[in-house]
């Protein structure tokens, strides 16, 4: 049947054509009627085709129905037993699901933590999946929203994997939701052995030195139901203790917990093992590798205070809010010079036991504090020589705090107190204890860092309160750290007049600061309602620094965290100090890297970000342990040397999932109306399929007016008309 679009022009030239051929009939002689009638005939042709017809034909139609292929790509499908996974896939690809395209409207999909529409070339040229997760719920979800055919829901979904997920919902609920039948093929070897799997490990990421610390390890098996196996602790390659332990069904997990007290403080390395039976289907599940960052055990700190008074009070509270810290004090409620009418043990609540403390007992503390306490009414001359052994031979550390009984003002001039001190002081008749308010001029030293904010960290220090009262030091001894210094007075020297100084005397450490009144900054931030976390900073980072604490080591090198996951950046931060501790900003700083499989090499340069802080980043490729070496140069000078190390777990058990999980797979295909076959029987899968198929009658329409038919009939009728006019003479 053939369709023309009909326009009144076309009517009137056809009645002009019949027009012009009656008058022919009717006037003219042969040749011309011949010649008239060829191009009345043309014009008929053209007015035909200005109709524009179209020939209509009715065919049937069969539509085949949609089916969605979802690939696994993860890094377990890389996997070889007794055959490699993926391999399998692409010979599924090639054979099997040939034939299904035979029956079935085939799209392909991709998937590891994310879902991806790719082509069936793209599937078998990929040589090596490596998606870092297996995230099957995840991809049933989203597979349909993706476009899976014309009538997506009388279609089927085609699930390609070994079923070990390990991120993202629940398959089988996923599965249940699809609305409409997922047909399973199981990639992997069949469990049919032994197998063990060390799961996880518990264990605390802190701990104390001489403090026993607990690392149990969760352990599950594979029909080794009533089998025994020995679980090992090591600690830098190094057995520690060994237990056996009595394994249950494949869904039951047993525990196996060690005990280990730390004697050494830093990051410390260990590896749990459940050593593997000789017949064991997959070794590489049985390890597990962890680190633990082990403190120095609570820190015992003596706090001697002359008076009651508020730096006591704020300061105490800050030390004892340290769980790390413990904290033993006493005060002096009243001085010697008080005259009181009833005898001392009228008015003593504790005696002060001065003879144990600076004969027996100061030995068993980390830091000694003598806050505005004069020693001339409780303790001999002769006690005070056991603080130079304390703090040179001991490594012990000393704090003295100002006030009006203090330094010089306390008597401690030519005493062995002096000479433990990192400033000069006067006698006690020429030192002067000065009450005008003064504000602190903080030097570049990291223990001033009151927030890591540059410009926060000015603020803070530039709105801190004027504290009131200060001992007038001499001067600086040489080798003297200056932390901080009076905005205006001058020492001896000619150099701004110390408040708070710091050095290293012997194997321990002093810190002299000429006032007491700290205190009025916790009250101040407190006002603003900031809260005075910048005060309990400040005096943390002061003893941290006196008690030697790592993160204070002139060269130090740490990632941000203890433990990465494959693949991330692992960033890692080098503190570069010079002699006195204060930020070396132009130090020349290389990494080395070992990897987990023994390889060194050179990593980025450090770059300098600020506060003696060098950093780089390195990436996190394979799951083990790296160690950390770093170098510091400034010209030709060697500054110093650290190293640390850093875990990285391995993402997922993509990394040793070898054999396929049928239990997960047959569930998956039988909530949702489907079928499970092994990929090596995949032409049973194919054979019983049975697609739903729609016939329909469909018009085709075939344009006739661009016909190159069309085209040569009317060159041939003006070639015709051209020449019978040629041979008659009327050219």
């Amino acid at each position: 049947m053939i369709n023309f679009s009909f326009t009144y022009w076309a009517l009137i030239f056809t009645l002009a054509a019949a027009g012009s051929a009656w008058l022919l009939l009717k006037y003219y002689d042969k040749r011309k009627k011949t010649i008239t009638a060829l191009r009345i005939l043309l014009y008929l042709l053209l007015i035909f085709l200005l109709l524009q017809p179209v020939l209509v034909k009715t065919v049937k139609s069969i539509k085949k129905a949609p089916l969605a292929v979802i690939v696994d790509v993860s890094k377990s499908m890389n996997l070889k037993y007794s055959f490699h996974k993926y391999s399998r896939v692409k010979n599924l690809i090639k054979g099997p699901l040939e034939k299904l395209r035979e029956s079935f409207e085939i799209s392909y999909y991709a998937f590891s933590s994310g879902l991806t529409r790719v082509t069936r070339e793209e599937l078998l040229e990929l040589d090596e999946p490596k998606g870092e997760f297996t995230d099957i719920g995840g991809a049933l979800n989203r597979v349909k929203e993706a476009d899976t055919g014309s009538r997506p829901n009388n279609g089927a979904l085609l699930l390609v994997t070994d079923g070990n997920h390990n991120s993202g919902p629940d398959p089988v609920e996923a599965a249940k939701s699809a609305g409409k039948p997922v047909f399973v093929a199981g990639v992997g070897d069949l469990k049919k052995g032994i197998d063990v799997e060390l799961k996880s490990v518990q264990a605390a990421e802190l701990a104390f030195r001489n403090i026993k610390s607990t690392f149990t390890a969760v352990l599950t098996g594979f029909n080794a139901e009533g089998r025994t196996v020995r679980v090992t602790l090591k600690k830098d390659g190094r057995e520690l203790e060994s237990k056996t332990v009595v394994l249950g069904s494949a869904e039951k997990e047993i525990k196996c917990s060690f005990e280990y007290t730390p004697r050494e403080a830093g990051l410390l390395k260990f590896e749990l093992t459940a050593v593997p039976f000789d017949n064991e289907l997959n070794r590489q599940n049985n390890r597990r590798e962890f680190s633990v960052q082990v403190l120095k055990e609570k820190i015992r700190l003596l706090y001697i205070s002359g008076s009651p008074n508020y730096e006591y009070r704020f300061l105490r509270q800050v030390l004892k809010n340290n769980p790390n810290y413990e904290v033993v004090s006493f005060i002096i409620i009243r001085g010697q010079e008080d005259i009181l009418p009833l005898p001392d043990p009228e008015y003593t609540l504790i005696p002060f036991p001065v003879y144990d403390i600076f004969n027996k007992e100061i030995y068993n503390y980390d830091v000694l504090v003598l806050e505005n306490f004069s020693y001339r009414a409780f303790i001999p001359p002769e006690f005070l020589k056991n603080l130079n052994d304390y703090i040179e031979k001991a490594g012990g550390s000393f704090v003295m705090l100002g006030g009006p009984d203090a330094f010089g003002s306390g008597g401690y001039k030519n005493t062995a107190v002096e000479n433990i001190l990192p400033v000069e002081i006067y006698d006690a008749g020429v030192e002067l204890f000065i009450k005008e308010p003064f504000r602190v001029k903080p030097a570049g030293h990291p223990v001033n860092i009151l927030s890591e904010v540059k410009s926060e960290n000015e603020e803070i220090w530039e709105h801190l309160p004027e504290l009131k009262g200060f001992n007038r030091f001499a001067k600086a001894k040489p080798g003297a750290v200056i932390l901080g210094t009076h905005p205006v007075l001058k020492g001896e020297n000619g150099k701004p007049l110390p408040i708070t100084a710091v050095w290293q005397k012997g194997k321990g450490r002093v810190l002299a600061m000429a006032a007491n009144s700290t205190w009025r900054w916790s009250m101040w931030l407190a006002g603003t309602g900031r809260g005075n976390y910048p005060y309990g900073r400040y005096w943390q980072q002061l003893f941290n620094w006196l008690v030697n604490a790592p993160d204070l080591k002139q060269i130090t090198v740490a990632p941000e965290k203890a433990v990465y996951r494959q693949g991330e950046e692992i960033l890692v931060q080098a503190t570069v100090l010079d002699e006195f501790y204060r930020y070396e900003e132009t130090a020349a700083v290389s990494l080395t890297v070992q990897e987990p499989n023994g390889k060194t090499q050179a990593a980025n340069s450090l770059m300098y970000s600020g506060n003696g802080i060098y950093e780089t980043t390195i990436p996190a490729e394979k799951p083990g342990r790296y160690i950390l070496n770093v170098t510091a140069e400034k010209g030709a000078k060697h500054l110093g040397a650290a190293s640390n190390f850093v875990t990285v777990n391995a993402a997922t058990s993509e990394e040793y999932d070898i054999f396929q999980n049928e239990k997960v797979l047959k569930e998956i295909a039988a909530v949702s109306g489907g079928s499970y076959c092994d990929s090596g029987n995949m032409e049973e899968l194919v054979r019983v399929q049975k697609p739903v198929r729609e016939e329909s009658t469909v018009q085709i329409k075939e344009p006739l007016y661009d016909s190159p038919l069309f085209f040569i009939l009317i060159v041939l009728l003006l070639t015709v008309e051209w020449y019978l006019r040629r041979i008659s003479g009327f050219l």
